[in-house]
């Protein structure tokens, strides 16, 4: 399992005990936050997107120098309505097992057209969902879930 630094102690590790959701429980979980019109800790919502994680990401991706990203778990689409506006000829294909999540990214991106490809990945599986993708066929990949994974 994953380790986690002792309080106080930069040397010391000790076993993450913290309880982990299954792919059909965080996919319930986001489903409901989709439903609700939630912001998850990435800020993936209407209200507005942003935190260290995400600053971080844009200065250092080198977005400019891209064609085509791929998104595991692109949720709500905020990251790639926000960089797809910046340049205008990047593909993005996006992957997320929220069926709800999709349907507000799909509303999102309607005005990117045939830039922009959503897959659902029901069973969560990113090996299974990532194997269509051809090897070096894309220039940058962002997983925007692992974004909301991040605190502040």
């Amino acid at each position: 399992g994953a380790l986690l630094k002792r309080p106080g102690n930069a040397d010391s590790w000790v076993p993450d005990r913290r309880p982990v959701l299954s792919r059909a429980e965080a996919r319930d979980v986001y489903d409901g936050f989709a439903r609700k019109g939630h912001h998850t800790a990435g800020r993936d919502a209407q209200s507005g997107y942003g935190g260290p994680a995400v600053k971080a990401l844009l200065e250092m991706a080198a977005f400019d120098e891209v064609e085509s990203v791929v998104d595991f778990g692109c949720g709500q689409a905020k990251l790639a309505e926000l960089i797809l506006n910046m340049h205008d000829k990047m593909t993005w294909l996006g992957f997320d097992q929220s069926s709800e999540m999709l349907e507000r990214a799909q509303s999102r991106l309607t005005p990117f057209g045939d830039r922009v490809k959503l897959v659902l990945v029901a069973d969560g599986n990113p090996a299974a969902a990532l194997a269509s993708v051809p090897a070096a066929s894309v220039d940058r990949f962002v997983s925007t879930y692992c974004l909301d994974l991040m605190s502040d």
